[in-house]
């Protein structure tokens, strides 16, 4: 992208704000004389600068990282959504895939935000670790909630292929957050101990598509997972929030998944 091109995209943004350049200049710290010569494209500006100009200018965050991309600087987290909660929108997302599960957790596998198809689950499958969970969105650990002795591996028909694949992809990402080191090495134990997995196996499920089957007091219960970021791709860090959606794979599991919501009830959860 070239400075001019730059330069009037955020031109154009100014004016549609009704902010005078004298008046940006003053918000920059930066003459108005330099203000113009950055519109007109007849100088650059610094990534921190850009920065700086694109908040003055209530740039949406998605467009702003879009734009540094564009401008051959990389992407940062931007602190531009001013009021507005970032949760709110994501929390509609995870109440569209009612009744089905949804959940959203941060980079330490701590979850964030749960929505009722995957409370109610979560208290059919794992009662008595559910019942420890005061406040099911303060930050559970989603390592413990799988590894627990009365966790989901606990009812999970096919937990060795789903631990392997599980215990693969946070080796990777522990790289970048050693902090989660320490509940790997226990998730590695259980498994290594109960389904003596050597590393070796082949690897046939990954966590972007994942098949999880179930023994339940409503009967087997079958899902297929998908996990994203939370965001478009220019947004995404090693820090941003990561949502996975269960999605039933057989009529069993859409009814009893359908039924729990009817009654409002939470299973196994007194």
């Amino acid at each position: 992208m070239s400075k001019a091109q730059i330069g009037g995209l955020l031109a154009q943004r100014r004016r549609a704000r009704g902010i005078s350049q004298l008046d940006l200049a003053l918000r920059l710290g930066i003459s108005q004389r330099h203000l113009g010569f950055v519109e007109t494209g007849r100088a650059g500006v610094s990534k921190s600068l850009m920065i700086g100009w694109m908040e003055a200018l209530e740039f949406e965050p998605s467009e702003a990282n879009g734009l540094l991309i564009r401008s051959g600087f990389t992407a940062i987290e931007l602190d531009i959504d001013g009021d507005r909660d970032p949760m709110h929108d994501l929390a509609r997302v995870l109440e569209a895939h009612e009744p089905f599960p949804a959940f959203l957790f941060d980079a330490s596998w701590r979850m964030r935000r749960i929505n009722h198809g995957g409370q109610r689950l979560c208290a059919l499958l794992m009662p008595q670790f559910w019942r420890g969970t005061v406040e099911p969105e303060a930050g559970v650990d989603m390592i413990a909630a799988m590894i627990d002795p009365g966790g989901l591996f606990s009812q999970m028909i096919n937990a060795a292929s789903v631990g392997d694949a599980l215990l693969h992809q946070l080796r990777i990402e522990q790289v970048l957050h050693p902090e989660i080191g320490e509940r790997v090495d226990r998730l590695e134990k259980r498994l290594r101990h109960e389904f003596n997995l050597d590393g070796r196996r082949e690897r046939r499920q990954t966590l972007r598509s994942l098949e999880m089957v179930f023994v339940s007091a409503a009967g087997r219960l079958s899902f297929v997972t998908a996990q994203f970021m939370a965001g478009l791709p220019q947004d995404a860090r090693p820090s941003s929030l990561r949502m996975e959606v269960w999605f039933p794979t057989d009529e069993l599991t859409r009814r009893v998944m359908s039924r729990l919501a009817g009654a409002g009830a939470w299973p196994c959860a007194t």
